[in-house]
């Protein structure tokens, strides 16, 4: 019987020397700019043009000061393809339900999901009618081994790589977190927040299992009390990209969370004689 292949989830490819090319068509282009502006400014001193209305005289400071813009515009992405080229590296990504294969130059990297130990969804996207425009910080990855591998704007859509690898990066993160809980010891996720066996601590305050909810909204993890009349009070909201193994928490969580609280989720249980 034949293994089942794995299915491709993500992709990148990075060429260092595109950048390059980018960076030479906008010096280019920076050029034609700076050129225009200054033909521009000329012919507005030529005798011909001296003598000219109004109207002829503000359309070329507008065409000088819409060059002088186009130029500002180029020349800062000229800088930034550039500075892009002299810091990355050629790469290739692949991501797939396995695992993933990441090459740096010519030395490959090959992982499965169990190696996994920790993920950080750190990427900040900024979008315009729901694209998106920039991109800060990192979806981060870092293994068992000590090698770490930061997912950035260059290599694509970001949210979209969270989504597609978040049902594998669950599974192992929140594999090993019940394992460890299990075993009666305690996992950080959180600067102020403490994940133990029997709740969670958040600063001072102690949230056990049958008293906890957790919420995923607009970027936030909401971590809630719930009291005995069934009425929630969100205790602390931090931000996702603040958080390690965000997935791998909510799957715990949300697992444990039913077990503990049955008639929430009309839940029924049966006693054992």
């Amino acid at each position: 019987m034949y293994a089942e292949k794995p299915r491709l989830i993500f992709k990148a490819d990075i060429e260092r020397k595109r950048y390059f090319r980018r960076f030479m068509w906008m010096l280019l282009a920076l050029v034609a700019a700076v050129g225009a502006v200054i033909t521009i400014e000329y012919m507005r001193g030529t005798p011909e043009l001296a003598d000219a209305g109004t109207f002829v005289h503000t359309a070329l400071d507008v065409g000088i000061w819409v060059g002088l813009a186009l130029a500002l515009l180029l020349l800062i992405h000229m800088l930034r393809h550039f500075i892009t080229w002299l810091r990355v590296r050629s790469e290739s990504l692949r991501f797939f339900d396995k695992g993933f294969v990441w090459t740096r130059q010519k030395q490959q990297h090959k992982y499965s999901w169990m190696q996994l130990r920790s993920f950080r969804r750190g990427a900040r996207t900024l979008k315009l009618f729901g694209r998106p425009i920039l991109t800060t910080g990192a979806q981060t990855l870092t293994m068992r081994d000590g090698q770490v591998f930061r997912v950035r704007g260059r290599h694509g859509n970001v949210d979209r790589f969270a989504v597609a690898v978040a049902p594998y990066v669950a599974e192992a993160t929140g594999t090993a977190m019940g394992r460890t809980l299990r075993a009666g010891k305690n996992v950080r996720i959180h600067p102020q927040v403490l994940v133990k066996p029997n709740g969670v601590v958040i600063g001072k305050k102690r949230i056990p299992w049958t008293h906890l909810d957790v919420q995923l909204r607009n970027g936030k993890l909401a971590l809630r009390h719930v009291d005995n009349s069934g009425k929630f009070k969100t205790v602390k909201a931090l931000s996702t990209r603040s958080i390690i193994n965000l997935d791998g928490f909510m799957d715990v969580a949300e697992s444990t969370i039913r077990n503990y609280q049955p008639e929430r989720f009309d839940i029924h249980t049966q006693e054992v004689d």
